[in-house]
C-alpha cells in the first residue's frame, strides 16, 4: 500500500521549529502503520512542547483508518540558571 502524506502546522511552525515534509509513505503487505521522518530544528532556547501534523491522503491500497497523526517536538535545552552574585 502507498499513501501520500504532508506536515501541516499546530503549534509547531514549519521553517522554525521542524521542516515540512511531503511524500508517499509505502506501508509493506499485512502491516497496519508506516514511518515518516521529520527534520526537527534545534535551538538553543527553552520551550514549551511543540507538535505539527501528518496528513495522509490518496491511497493506494486499502482505506486510510485515521488519516491525520500528530508528531511532538519535546524541548531539550536546559532551563537557565542564574547565580546570585557573591
Amino acid at each position: 500500500m502507498t499513501v501520500s502524506y504532508a506536515t501541516a502546522n499546530n503549534t509547531a511552525t514549519a521553517g522554525s521549529d521542524h521542516t515540512a515534509a511531503s511524500g508517499v509513505l509505502t506501508i509493506a503487505a499485512g502491516a497496519t502503520s508506516g514511518q515518516v521522518v521529520v527534520p526537527v530544528l534545534g535551538d538553543v532556547l527553552t520551550s514549551r512542547t511543540r507538535r505539527f501534523f501528518v496528513n495522509l491522503s490518496g491511497p493506494a491500497g486499502p482505506a486510510i483508518a485515521d488519516a491525520q497523526a500528530q508528531g511532538t517536538i519535546t524541548d531539550d535545552d536546559a532551563t537557565p540558571r542564574c547565580r546570585s552574585p557573591t
